[in-house]
């Protein structure tokens, strides 16, 4: 049973793509709006410390420990 596409279901298909490219294309621009607003609203975060620098209280270790078997 072999069926013809018409000019009627390609203007269809391509009604569909259209408003499916602009919905995508809606939706992206609202989500990175959304993200740039949130963004600009967080606070500062302080920058990480260097990896160099450890915590005051807790030595660097110099040797690992051996495996238990």
């Amino acid at each position: 049973m072999g069926t013809t596409l018409t000019p009627d279901s390609w203007e269809g298909a391509a009604l569909l793509l259209a408003a499916a490219a602009g919905l995508g294309f809606a939706a992206t621009a609202a989500h990175d709006a959304r993200a740039l607003r949130r963004a600009r609203r967080a606070p500062q975060r302080r920058p990480p410390r260097p990896a160099h620098e450890t915590h005051p209280a807790r030595p660097a270790r110099r040797h690992r420990r051996p495996a238990l078997r």
